[in-house]
């Protein structure tokens, strides 16, 4: 069930930490992302964050855009007997416009479990040429590849 639950927050954290146009959440999750301050145009950015839960059900996200949500204040809060901790690392391109909300582009999300799991997962914007709209995400975003470790692409 844990690892369900973190492959689901994928889209979540391209979502939450983009601030992706069109989506009913953008208002609620506008940011502004790390790396595209001040620049118009196509961006090129990165940055991390990190998902962490417990058996009981409790987690800690810290968003890395400053942002920290969980049921609890740390990592160190959680059940060590049974906590499993995610290292996001967060790849985008793509025009920003003049919002905090990614119009267009692409997300990767390349996520490494410290229990041996890992998730890679790709979303496109209808502007990018990979798009087919068969897997809606949100919006006129589309996911194109979620794969996780030992099973292959999941889309």
């Amino acid at each position: 069930m844990k690892i369900q639950r973190i492959a689901a927050g994928t889209a979540a954290v391209a979502l939450a930490t983009l601030g992706v146009a069109g989506t009913a959440h953008a208002a609620d999750h506008s940011t502004t992302v790390p790396g595209h301050q001040g620049r118009d145009g196509t961006v090129v950015g990165h940055y991390t964050s990190l998902y962490a839960e417990d058996d009981a059900g409790d987690w800690y996200w810290d968003l890395g855009d400053g942002r920290v949500m969980g049921s609890v204040d740390g990592v160190g809060d959680l059940d060590p007997d049974t906590v499993v901790t995610c290292d996001y690392q967060v790849i985008y391109r793509g025009d920003f416009g003049d919002d905090p909300s990614l119009d267009d582009g692409w997300i990767k999300n390349n996520i490494r479990c410290d229990d041996g799991t890992t998730y890679n997962s790709t979303y496109v914007s209808s502007k990018d040429p990979r798009y087919t709209g068969e897997h809606p995400i949100w919006g006129t975003w589309d996911i194109v590849v979620s794969t996780v470790s030992g099973q292959g692409n999941t889309v």
